[in-house]
């Protein structure tokens, strides 16, 4: 199973079941798909990253 993440200008983020439609997202928002076993260490290890790729967290262009 598939989650998308849609992270916001603000820093904050959101975690969904479905893709939400890039004309539906505000604008600045960058949409990122993941499989349903990635942890709350992942998501960690993924922001130090500065959001950018980390191995099952995507984005969605």
């Amino acid at each position: 199973m598939k989650y998308y993440i849609v992270l916001f200008q603000n820093g904050s983020f959101q975690i969904n079941k479905n893709k939400t439609d890039k004309t539906a997202l505000p604008p600045g928002a960058r949409q990122f798909v993941c499989s349903s076993n990635v942890t709350a260490q992942d998501l960690n290890r993924w922001t130090a990253k500065g959001f950018k790729g980390f191995g099952t967290i995507q984005e969605i262009e």
